[in-house]
């Protein structure tokens, strides 16, 4: 099972990517930084948006995990929304 995490600290803070390898026996991948709001993963010109979108594009996954920052959701709901439903989009036209 191979699973994408992409998000911020949230994300790999008190090593979350390894506790769930651990627990389900999966390849973990992680798109993090401190900080980051999923617009940056949508953004091929950073260097974490390059790295998405190739392995969106290029690799098979079997769950791949959002988070986004922390207030995001509530500061800046439409974006929160048209962000999640673009990758979305890019992670099932895969």
């Amino acid at each position: 099972m191979r699973v994408l995490m992409l998000g911020n600290s949230f994300t790999f803070a008190n090593n979350m990517p390894e506790t769930l390898d651990n627990l389900i026996d999966a390849e973990v991948v992680q798109h993090t930084r401190g900080g980051a709001r999923l617009a940056e993963q949508l953004n091929p010109n950073t260097k974490m948006g390059g790295m998405t979108q190739a392995a969106l594009e290029n690799e098979k996954w079997d769950y791949v995990i959002l988070q986004e920052m922390s207030n995001g959701p509530i500061t800046s709901r439409e974006s929160f929304l048209n962000n999640t439903a673009l990758l979305c989009e890019r992670i099932r036209s895969n």
